[in-house]
């Protein structure tokens, strides 16, 4: 090997160490945000949030969902992206929160794309919410920022969106090797799309009738040092809607460049959306690099 490859491997070595550090450094910000405010709710002892501290055990149900500001990022055009995620601390137990008072995005209208079912455990980046150069202006000058409030079994948690530089992520370039995230397109739709913002479709089915949405990824195969490419991972949730989701028959990896496929039934009529998150990455390191892909279902009667 020579002296100057070597060179190059220990610099992005180091690199990587730091943005590593970095990233978990951010992760432990944004936990210790959700601590810090169920410290300050356990301390003011108000009923209405009602926060109960975690003993440790694994609860199926009755735990708080913890919404989580993952980072900003600023799209082709500049505009101002922040992403969320959420940590539901059940093990089995799914809910569902409508928009409105208990989950709600603010300022602005409460509805800003923000899931209303929540699946157990962790889930990275599930949407992003752009700003206009007028808001950003706004907030900047009257020093506030967005906040998701969301209260799930009993228990209130509301998390701000940190502006500041320490909070910028990497979400459509990772900064060692240069990889980006799968690039996804539903059959039919007018766009691809790329990133926590990602890419959505409409349709329109009947209550208890299979439907199958067919889409494509396209990805740029590029790994870490000491990697290798393992494809493109698809991962399916339940993201809107109050009613039971069947998912199945669902395409669940994806080698590069392919198409892919998921039949889904709705049992009962209703507004629904499903998540599609395409991840090219074995972690979510770096906050890159997955797209998110959204399928919002109108559901009819029998």
């Amino acid at each position: 090997m020579s002296g100057g490859s070597r060179s190059r491997q220990v610099a992005t070595s180091a690199s990587r160490r730091q943005w590593t550090g970095r990233r978990l450094g951010l992760r432990l910000s944004a936990f210790a945000l959700v601590a810090a405010g169920t410290r300050v709710a356990a301390q003011i002892g108000d009923p209405g949030h009602g926060i109960k501290p975690s003993d440790g055990l694994r609860h199926a149900s009755g735990e708080l969902v913890a919404p989580i500001y993952e980072g900003w990022y600023r799209d082709e055009a500049g505009t101002l992206m922040l992403t969320f995620g959420y940590f539901n601390r059940n093990y089995k137990q799914e809910l569902d929160v409508p928009v409105g008072p208990d989950n709600k995005i603010e300022p602005g209208p409460p509805d800003q794309g923000q899931p209303t079912h929540f699946v157990p455990r962790r889930q990275w980046a599930a949407f992003a919410v752009p700003l206009s150069k007028e808001t950003e202006r706004r907030l900047m000058a009257e020093k506030k920022t967005v906040t998701w409030t969301l209260r799930a079994n009993g228990q209130t948690v509301a998390i701000p969106a940190n502006l500041g530089p320490a909070y910028k992520i990497d979400a459509l370039k990772e900064p060692t090797v240069g990889n980006t995230p799968p690039v996804l397109r539903f059959e039919g739709a007018p766009a691809s799309g790329t990133g926590p913002l990602g890419t959505k479709t409409s349709i329109k089915t009947v209550a208890g009738t299979p439907v199958t949405v067919r889409f494509s990824v396209a990805d740029d195969k590029r790994v870490l040092p000491m990697k290798k490419s393992t494809g493109v991972t698809l991962t399916w949730t339940h993201y809107r809607g109050a009613g039971p989701v069947t998912i199945a028959e669902a395409t669940k990896l994806a080698d590069g460049n392919g198409d892919g496929a998921v039949t889904v039934t709705f049992a009962q009529p209703g507004e629904y959306v499903l998540r599609l998150e395409a991840s090219d990455t074995e972690i979510h390191d770096f906050h890159c690099c997955w797209s998110n892909g959204y399928i919002h279902a109108t559901v009819g009667p029998r």
